[in-house]
């Protein structure tokens, strides 16, 4: 796919790729002055791994979107009157794009205008990135210097972790409310859960913060765990039943102390003072069939000699 290709407006339309077959985006219908423009899908550097990925930029590059790609085996398309054998489709999300100023702005560590720092020979569509309306909030991970006409700026990592943690917390308590299930560190509805736990604010945390950490560097990253004072992964472990990875809450530990009991009244238990077993009482089945059964003679009876 050629990097400047463009896509159609519409919410499901098709795209031609460079070997000329068509692809399915699903992409969010662009308004105002944008919604007869072109958007164009372009490689800039992701915030994370600092590697060429595919975005795709809304017309007057307005909007960053991540491209994300889903594929099943034995999925086709009938699109116009020809059929698609490539059944892979596009979904399209917006990406917030101080993510992609942070590394720039940490790397280039002096004051500059925001032109000279938000440039990458390399992969030349950076700059296209100027132009997005979210860098309006470039004063929540930098301080601005000189006069408003420089557009000079420098990186402040205070503000980037405080900014940082509003990020965290806002999709922790989406996370929350929706009632996803993050313990397993994979999200799961809680439609799916037999067993539901209440599970701890620092779960929601850590995950949404694994989530935030999907587009920052490896070195911001830890610098916002550290920030978010989370505790670490051992000590989250350590808080959990080993039997079978889950809170221990009140209920489970009535559950244990039961189990411990049952265990030491147990015929094969250790203890040297085990107590003796207590004779069932028949039920009233029972009274009736040994009732019927009383004075009745074996089988074997008829056959032997009198």
């Amino acid at each position: 796919m050629s990097k400047n290709k463009t896509v159609q407006k519409d919410c499901s339309k098709s795209c031609c790729s460079s070997s000329g077959k068509s692809l399915l985006f699903i992409i969010k219908e662009f308004g105002g002055t944008e919604s007869n423009q072109p958007a164009h899908i372009v490689r800039l550097r992701h915030p994370r791994t600092r590697e060429g990925t595919l975005f795709l930029i809304s017309p007057e590059n307005k909007v960053v979107y991540e491209i994300l790609t889903f594929q099943e085996p034995k999925r086709s398309y009938f699109i116009g009157n020809e059929v698609q054998a490539d059944g892979r489709y596009f979904l399209s999300t917006p990406v917030d794009p101080l993510f992609f100023a942070l590394p720039y702005l940490k790397e280039y560590g002096r004051c500059s205008p925001l032109d000279h720092i938000i440039t990458d020979d390399e992969y030349p569509e950076t700059e296209r990135l100027l132009t997005c309306s979210g860098l309006k909030y470039i004063h929540h991970i930098a301080d601005k210097k000189g006069e408003d006409s420089l557009n000079a700026y420098i990186y402040n990592e205070e503000k980037a972790l405080k900014w940082l943690e509003k990020k965290v917390r806002r999709a922790a308590s989406i996370l929350k409310e929706k009632g996803h299930h993050v313990a397993s560190h994979s999200v799961i509805s809680a439609n799916f859960v037999v067993n539901k736990e209440v599970e701890s604010e620092d779960s929601y945390l850590r995950y949404a913060c694994g989530l935030v950490s999907d587009y920052l560097p490896e070195s911001l990253s830890t610098a916002l765990e550290s920030h978010l004072k989370l505790p670490s992964a051992e000590v989250e472990k350590k808080r959990k039943n080993p039997l079978n990875g889950t809170p221990l809450n009140g209920e489970h530990l009535r559950i244990k102390k039961k189990k411990i009991d049952e265990e030491d009244d147990s015929p094969m238990s250790s203890s040297p003072a085990t107590p003796k077993e207590k004779k069932a009482t028949p039920s009233a089945k029972e009274k009736k069939m040994a009732k019927a059964a009383s004075g009745s003679k074996n089988i074997t009876s008829f056959f032997m000699k009198k």
